[in-house]
């Protein structure tokens, strides 16, 4: 669907590869090595562009699933915790269309108001974890969430209280 260079390593190339988030690319002697470099996207996801600056930052935009923010290089930190009032709670499968199934996760995406900016997602968490997250936001109670943070906007859920 499209490529661009990798901003912190100049050598690899990204590339996105329908219904197949992005790949990255790493020249070994002849020929080139490709891994899965979805860092964070939704499963089957369909990039349509990627924009890359010297940060190391990369926006994606893909079909039908809105805008991410992914960051080149290797998730920073450890295990963190953030808590405070949920403002948003939102559930949907990464391909509405497609029976829930391992290739079609659950996504979770919530933000706190102790976090201004920041969205932290989850793919398939288990169901009480979802229900302490809806029961949460719906009562306006405090929640903290155990996350490893993707890029300074964005992290994955790894767990709630």
């Amino acid at each position: 669907m499209t490529t661009a260079g990798d901003p912190l390593a100049p050598d690899n190339v990204l590339a996105a590869v329908r219904d197949n988030g992005i790949f990255r690319g790493a020249r070994r002697a002849v020929n080139w090595a490709w891994d899965s470099y979805s860092n964070g996207l939704p499963g089957g996801v369909t990039v349509t562009d990627m924009e890359t600056a010297p940060s190391g930052q990369i926006v994606v935009t893909t079909w039908g699933r809105g805008v991410f923010r992914l960051h080149s290089g290797p998730l920073r930190g450890g295990n963190q915790t953030a808590s405070g009032r949920l403002t948003s709670y939102e559930e949907e499968r990464a391909d509405p269309e497609r029976p829930p199934r391992l290739s079609n996760p659950l996504i979770v995406t919530v933000t706190l108001d102790s976090q201004p900016g920041k969205v932290f997602t989850g793919t398939n968490l288990p169901g009480p974890t979802r229900t302490l997250l809806r029961s949460a936001f719906q009562s306006h109670r405090i929640v903290t969430l155990d996350f490893v943070p993707i890029d300074a906007n964005s992290g994955r859920i790894t767990g709630a209280h």
